[in-house]
């Protein structure tokens, strides 16, 4: 994959951290069990890194951290085909209180309705509460790709999944919704 190509989706990632995902932070094995490995995904996926995001770090990135956060964990996944990629974000993060991580759910959906050729859309599924999906379409070097996010609360826990990509890579809204579906049922199964 060449350093553009990955530079860019990375910037998506990024993107998607800041505005659906929220703030991730401080360690937490719980969480770390709740998002999606690489036993969960399509084949041909690679770890790019799990790990915790202090609150320091989450106010360096957003700046501002949600009331209420108390920790989270976040791990993304890389799949190449020449110059093409997919990228697989699964992020989890615990709140005080379920109505503090409701707040968070509102928040980030009232920031993604401002982003520039966010849509939000139907899975057709039913899981956690206060479930948001979202489609947007950016280039990787002239090539169309498309984006897709899913946040939802279990409780007092906020998760995402992140799907960017080539359709021809797997990125398909049932692709992301049959993640989600995933990571929902180790949180319930962990939390």
């Amino acid at each position: 994959m060449n350093g553009v190509a990955r530079l860019h989706l990375g910037a998506v990632a990024l993107l998607a951290f800041v505005v659906i995902a929220g703030t991730a932070a401080a360690s937490s094995p719980s969480l770390r069990l709740m998002i999606l490995g690489l036993n969960n995904l399509p084949a041909g996926y690679a770890q790019d890194y799990s790990h915790s995001i202090s609150k320091a770090d989450v106010m360096k990135e957003q700046g501002f951290v949600m009331p209420g956060y108390v920790t989270g964990w976040e791990a993304q996944y890389t799949r190449s085909e020449g110059f093409n990629t997919a990228i697989i974000d699964s992020s989890v993060n615990r709140y005080g209180t379920s109505a503090q991580a409701r707040a968070s759910i509102f928040d980030s959906s009232k920031r993604a309705a401002k982003q520039k050729g966010m849509k939000r859309i139907s899975l057709g599924a039913s899981f956690g509460q206060d479930a948001r999906a979202y489609t947007f379409d950016t280039k990787q070097g002239g090539v169309a790709v498309k984006v897709y996010i899913v946040a939802w609360r279990y409780g007092s826990l906020k998760a995402s999944v992140l799907l960017a990509g080539l359709a021809s890579l797997g990125a398909t809204a049932e692709q992301v919704k049959q993640l989600a579906l995933k990571q929902h049922a180790r949180m319930v199964r962990y939390g």
